[in-house]
């Protein structure tokens, strides 16, 4: 993920980052000396929702037996949020947009079993 931004202060920023696997989100926190600026940030509108497919690899290392998720799906969407930036009776709006591009869920699926039948034949499970 690239985050670029100028620090338009005279001051310090401490920036701390969190992540949350089980929400797949990555957070930020700011911190500094206050200016006086309040931010307004507008809830988030998702339009254009491209929904996800699933795909099976065969992986060798992979023990026989219920297959494992190698990666779950996200769905793809395009998201815009605005912003008012306020410092007294000045404000600053601007609207960030992003597209998610989807991902494929991807299973581990092991390579069937080879049991020996006979001398001469081999049978896949």
């Amino acid at each position: 993920m690239d985050f670029k931004f100028t620090n338009d202060t005279p001051y310090h920023l401490l920036i701390e980052t969190y992540t949350n696997q089980v929400n797949g989100s990555l957070t930020y926190k700011f911190y500094s000396t206050k200016d006086g600026r309040v931010v307004k940030i507008s809830p988030p509108v998702v339009t254009k929702v491209v929904p996800t497919g699933r795909t099976s690899t065969k992986k060798t290392h992979v023990q026989a037996g219920p297959e494992g998720t190698g990666r779950l799906a996200v769905d793809g969407a395009d998201v815009t949020v605005k912003r008012a930036i306020v410092r007294g009776s000045q404000a600053v709006t601007d609207t960030v947009y992003t597209r998610y591009e989807p991902w494929q869920a991807v299973f581990k699926v092991a390579p069937a079993k080879r049991r020996r039948m006979s001398k001469t034949r081999t049978v896949t499970d």
